[in-house]
């Protein structure tokens, strides 16, 4: 039988949430890093160098949050809001990418990669580079961001009919999202054991990642009940829930795992099916819970204090900027530091690549990010 939704479970699915600000200052400094340890060669540093490879979980925690944040009105819809225009949606998308992510490719052409031809440029312009294997120089990263968008082409069919789902029996909901991440784990598995007609590029595609985004999808539809202080639900697990600290440790002891050999190289080596699938279980895992922290945890806490405070929410605001800009600086920095490829460098380049990276992504938002999506009608914090 459907259940008919309470004011308050409507209103709580739109709440707004300042601690996943940090989350994404936090993912996107990860990401930065796990760079700078690669380019310095610094992977081999033992459980340091495991540490910064690793750090690519970065990815894993913007598809959790991007899962999350924009699957939450199709939830509220269905418990009984506003139905989501799938126009505004896109054009909000849009905004929020294509404008700052065309300059920062305008400029790797200038420098990076100056020897780029056309038909890779026109591919990376339109976010298929990671199909026809064209990413460039210093701009290398953006495989994600082509994964990302295919998820918000696919959303506005999913995230209804999970809702929906959701409205009439939670379990179902999650047993749907459980086999789209089954599916992510077969395919990486394929992909792996080279069975598939694709190179391990392929591995990166969405169907590769649909787990990291239904993490995300799970936690949207999870969280009515869970801010519903009547359910069964809550009182169930609301203690846990008021401790996010103890979810992120939990987190933090899955990642420990995840830097051990269990889950693959730690370089570009392809990896095989089954350190490949168990790196990508423990990543989705990690995503969860950290992500579930952040979306749960009461705002007196000292966890949603610290993220939603002004250093994590300026380097939320800024986190786009980061992902697109830093693999650039990165790169400019070590010519002009006169570092060798793999040569070390670690500490040198992660400060400055950090410093100079949140500048310039500073930049980057006042002047191209924040203008487009007032101009798109988004109400960006």
């Amino acid at each position: 039988m459907k259940e008919t939704a309470s004011p308050e479970r409507v209103r709580s699915s739109r709440l707004s949430i300042p601690a996943l600000d940090g989350l994404r200052g936090i993912a996107a400094t990860l990401v930065v890093l796990t760079h700078v340890g690669f380019v310095t060669g610094s992977y081999s540093l033992g459980g340091l160098g495991a540490t910064l490879a690793r750090f690519d979980i970065g990815v894993a925690l913007f598809f959790a949050l991007s899962g999350f944040l924009l699957t939450r009105p199709w939830v509220a819809a269905a418990d009984g809001g506003h139905t989501p225009r799938v126009r505004t949606y896109a054009v909000r998308r849009a905004a929020r990418i294509l404008p700052a992510y065309w300059v920062v490719l305008l400029v790797v052409v200038l420098t990076t990669a100056r020897g780029a031809t056309p038909t890779a440029v026109a591919s990376n312009a339109t976010l298929t580079q990671v199909y026809t294997n064209d990413l460039l120089d210093g701009f290398t990263q953006t495989w994600s961001l082509c994964t990302e968008v295919a998820f918000y082409v696919l959303l506005p069919f999913i995230a209804p009919f999970v809702a929906r789902a959701a409205t009439h029996s939670m379990r179902r909901a999650l047993a749907l999202l459980g086999v789209a991440s089954a599916l992510a784990l077969v395919w990486i598995a394929l992909v792996a054991a080279q069975i598939l007609p694709f190179d391990h590029v392929a591995a990166l595609w969405l169907p590769g990642h649909l787990d990291w985004f239904a993490v995300g999808l799970a936690i949207a539809v999870l969280e009515p009940t869970l801010r519903d202080s009547s359910s069964r639900l809550t009182s169930r697990w609301g203690g846990v829930l008021s401790t996010p600290w103890a979810l992120v440790a939990l987190a933090l002891a899955v990642f420990a795992l995840a830097c051990t050999p269990i889950a693959g190289p730690l370089t570009l080596t392809p990896p095989q099916p089954l350190p490949a699938v168990t790196k990508e279980v423990l990543y989705a895992i990690v995503a969860f819970l950290v992500v579930l922290a952040g979306a749960m945890a009461p705002p007196t806490t000292s966890f949603a204090r610290a993220l939603g405070g002004r250093v994590g929410r300026a380097l939320g605001r800024v986190s786009y900027g980061m992902f697109l800009w830093h693999l650039l600086v990165i790169e400019l920095l070590r010519r002009v530091l006169g570092l060798e490829l793999f040569s070390g460098g670690l500490l040198l380049l992660a400060v400055l690549g950090l410093g100079v990276t949140f500048v310039v992504a500073e930049v980057s938002w006042r002047v191209i990010e924040l203008p487009m999506l007032r101009r798109a009608g988004a109400h960006p914090r």
